[in-house]
């Protein structure tokens, strides 16, 4: 029986129907496409590999509809993997390896579940958006963990859900159902949470400027309020940028927090 299944529900905070849905809405969108958002991601992706020998391995947890995947065997010269429990993620992932010439394997699994094959195989293992998704993040962090070569990297990223943020305050006007999916973490807890899965903390840190873009969609007076935030939040980095200056980004205007550890 997959883990998920034996999990008391209060402990998964999202369904496996809610990451198809949204894989199905954004499998059209071009990889060519990319927004400030994923220039973040990016960068922080390639902090993690800028060391890496050619055929390192690497692994993505919860890969659906994955750009970092290719982007990381094409560029970098690594050999990935991804792992993903919803079907249409993993097509929606199998598709852009695919769009690029890249062959790879995309496992449809339950990271909680054992996956005895697959532990130990890993230089890099890394997520984006997956650990605060559970009430015990511990859970996946040291099934992640298990993953990982002795020698291996993880490297965790997930929105600014400091629960004091702006990110935060913003959901629970324009998204509470969404905001009820993520367990709210401070950048101290989340740092304790690896160190406590068996890591070594290489740095624990935010990133970018700006906040999430997803709304709850059944209002328009809720969504013009997230994109007024949103826009207002683009004029204010950019303006840092014009001026030459570094957008400043702390605890409330961050728009992720980032883990980079070693096993």
């Amino acid at each position: 029986m997959s883990c998920y299944g034996a999990m008391k529900p209060s402990q998964r905070l999202t369904a496996e129907a809610f990451w198809n849905d949204l894989w199905s809405e954004t499998a059209d969108e071009s990889s060519q496409r990319m927004g400030y958002h994923q220039r973040v991601l990016t960068e922080i992706l390639a902090q993690l590999v800028a060391d890496a020998r050619k055929g390192s391995t690497c692994l993505e947890v919860g890969c659906g509809n994955s750009r970092y995947l290719p982007w990381l065997a094409t560029r970098h010269g690594l050999e990935v993997a991804g792992l993903d429990y919803s079907p249409q993620g993993c097509r929606t992932a199998q598709a852009r390896l695919q769009q690029a010439g890249v062959s790879a394997p995309i496992y449809q699994r339950d990271v909680l579940d054992w996956n005895e094959d697959l532990q130990g195989r890993f230089d890099y293992v890394f997520s984006f958006g997956v650990v605060e998704h559970f009430d015990d993040p511990m859970l996946v962090l040291t099934a992640m963990r298990r993953l990982l070569k002795p020698t291996g990297r993880i490297l965790t990223v997930l929105p600014n859900v400091s629960p004091h943020s702006l990110n935060v305050q913003l959901f629970r006007l324009v998204g509470p159902r969404i905001l009820a999916m993520h367990k709210l973490i401070t950048l101290e807890q989340l740092r304790r949470f690896h160190e406590q899965a068996g890591f070594e903390t290489v740095e624990c840190r935010f990133a970018g400027m700006g906040i999430s873009t997803m709304t709850d969609r059944k209002s328009l007076a809720r969504r013009l309020l997230q994109q007024l935030v949103f826009r207002a939040m683009q004029v204010a980095r950019k303006t840092w940028e014009c001026l030459g200056s570094t957008p400043p980004v702390n605890s409330w205007t961050a728009l992720y927090m980032v883990y980079h550890g070693k096993h």
